[in-house]
């Protein structure tokens, strides 16, 4: 930080960072094992490496001044972010002999294929300025001029604003008899922001590029085999997804400020949505695009509560909670209407099943999937409810017969309190989800048919297979979408604070603390939180005890 001498207002600060991380990796297994055995080899050598760079500049200036009732403060900056990934990889059987993953140096030896190092750019330059007067009227507005080498030229800069206005009540004339009234504000705001994270492999979509097939696709010219370099999908007019948001809000204090919170009303439009979809045969160079897809809305309403129902000289009781009511829905997925379209189908589950639809109208990601009939509470192999009337062929208008929960809950609430006794506290917080599903796709592992591989091996069976009897594969059953409603623990602290450590001017405080301390769900995975809506085995989330000691001098 530096304050300009000649104006001491002013105040300049530039944060400089560089993050670096590397990982090497091997997933053998050996000569023996069952799952890598195969005609041309047996075991399995893979080793793998990552690394990651970072870079991060900011500049920026700030002005504050007050004169009289009028405060001002306003920054103004420029920001630079680089992001470089890089690594490589190298799979052979044990004896290696056969490679399936690699690349050839100059003398023709096999060595590790080296990813496509795939660095991302962001640039900004942002604004903003606060103007209250007499504490009691609010005013905000910014803006940001962001770039992404996520996007072509044309599309690669573009303005978000945002203004929000606040009106403290609670200090206005009329309000000072108010018994108990500790504080009222009004708020409104309104402000865009932008998203340019893309997903799947190909980390420029926006331009045409090829890639060198792997040792599996080579193409076979005059007895020998060489890899081939093929066109990847691009879309030459990809942009920032962008989110526009408006909120109306309350803050209020009341009982003399024992019980205080927020009430937010509001509307989260988020248009030219990203997304990885399919399109149609031959009009890309993949079945697959990453593209601006439509639009979705978010609204609803966010309550914050927190209290303190009990307070003497040496014990005090705070609690907190917080209340999320969401309705998300697609409002758009063409630039036309066209009643016969029936959505994206996406949640690929393998085997080019997908599970999940987008359509306008219903919350993103619902689970397609039919209706699972039952017998004497066991699900028949292979029977489903005709809902279409129609012997199971499913148009557009008949798609929400289909259409089975969502991976979105209905509404989540948040816990937490902390005890203050004497030298001692105590803190714990948690979440409760309801009304999210997850479609188990561990689960539909669970039948007969993969007891024994046509490689000529058995395999283990989750024991879940005795619950169906299902020999052959029902990945379209709705058996498999399960209600995941959860209670999590997130943390759990029990603390005690010295005055005196050996000498009165040395304090302390000894803590022990529980992440992820334990949860409640009738969810039959390991976990019920999975971001995507589809349990592909996750890896289980760490429980985690520390002991603390910290000294104050």
């Amino acid at each position: 930080d530096y304050r300009l001498p000649f104006m001491k207002d002013i105040k300049l600060t530039a944060n400089a960072g560089f993050d670096f991380a590397t990982s090497d990796g091997h997933n053998n297994a050996p000569l023996n094992a069952a799952f890598t055995y195969n005609t041309s080899g047996s075991g399995q050598l893979i080793d793998y490496t990552g690394e990651n760079k970072s870079r991060l500049l900011d500049l920026y200036a700030s002005y504050s001044k007050t004169i009289g009732k009028h405060a001002i403060d306003a920054t103004a900056g420029y920001s630079y972010q680089r992001f470089d990934r890089d690594g490589s990889n190298f799979d052979r059987n044990g004896s290696q002999t056969v490679f399936n993953d690699y690349q050839l140096d100059g003398d023709g030896n096999e060595v590790p294929r080296q990813y496509i190092p795939n660095p991302n750019v962001l640039l900004s330059f942002f604004g903003r300025i606060n103007y209250s007067w007499n504490g009691r009227y609010l005013l905000t507005l910014s803006a940001r001029d962001d770039a992404s080498s996520r996007f072509a030229e044309q599309n690669r800069w573009v303005v978000f604003p945002a203004a929000g206005f606040a009106w403290r009540v609670s200090e206005e004339a009329f309000m000072q008899n108010v018994q108990g009234l500790t504080d009222l504000k009004l708020r409104v705001s309104y402000g865009v922001t932008g998203q340019q994270d893309v997903s799947g492999n190909n980390p420029y979509p926006y331009l045409s590029t090829y890639q060198l097939s792997s040792a599996t696709s080579q193409y076979e010219f005059g007895g020998a085999f060489y890899n081939t370099f093929r066109p990847q999908p691009y879309d030459a007019d990809l942009r920032w997804e962008t989110t526009a948001q408006s909120n109306i809000g309350v803050d209020f204090g009341i009982l003399n400020g024992k019980l205080t919170g927020t009430v937010d009303v509001y509307k989260r439009e988020t248009t030219d949505l990203i997304n990885r979809v399919p399109v149609a045969a031959g009009s890309n160079f993949s079945n697959y695009l990453i593209t601006n897809v439509g639009s979705l809305v978010n609204q609803g309403i966010e309550i914050t509560l927190n209290a303190t129902p009990f307070e003497r000289d040496d014990f005090e009781w705070n609690v907190g909670a917080n209340f999320t009511l969401n309705d998300n829905e697609v409002t758009k997925l063409l630039n036309t209407n066209d009643p016969s379209y029936i959505g994206i189908l996406t949640g690929g589950i393998g085997l080019q099943r997908n599970i999940q639809n987008i359509q306008v109208g219903y919350p993103i990601n619902s689970f397609f999937v039919y209706q699972q009939v039952y017998e004497d509470g066991r699900p028949i192999e292979g029977l489903y409810a005709d809902l279409s009337g129609n012997g199971g062929d499913v148009t557009a208008s008949e798609l929400n017969k289909y259409r089975y929960h969502s991976p979105l809950p209905d509404y989540t609430i948040g816990i937490n309190s902390k005890v203050n006794y004497k030298k001692f506290d105590f803190y714990f917080s948690g979440r409760l989800s309801v009304g999210n599903y997850v479609y188990n796709n561990v689960l539909t592992g669970a039948n007969y048919s993969n007891f024994y591989y046509s490689t000529g091996y058995f395999n283990n069976l989750p024991s879940a297979v005795a619950n169906t009897n299902f020999h052959n594969l029902q990945s379209f059953s709705d058996y498999y979408v399960e209600n995941a409603s959860f209670f999590k623990m997130d943390n759990i602290s029990l603390g005690y604070n010295f005055d005196e450590v050996f000498t009165n001017k040395l304090k302390g405080r000894v803590s022990l603390t529980v992440q992820n301390a334990f949860f409640i769900s009738d969810y039959s995975g390991i976990d019920p939180e999975v971001g995507s809506g589809i349990d592909n085995n996750i890896y289980p989330r760490s429980r985690v005890f520390m002991l603390g000691l910290n000294l104050t001098y």
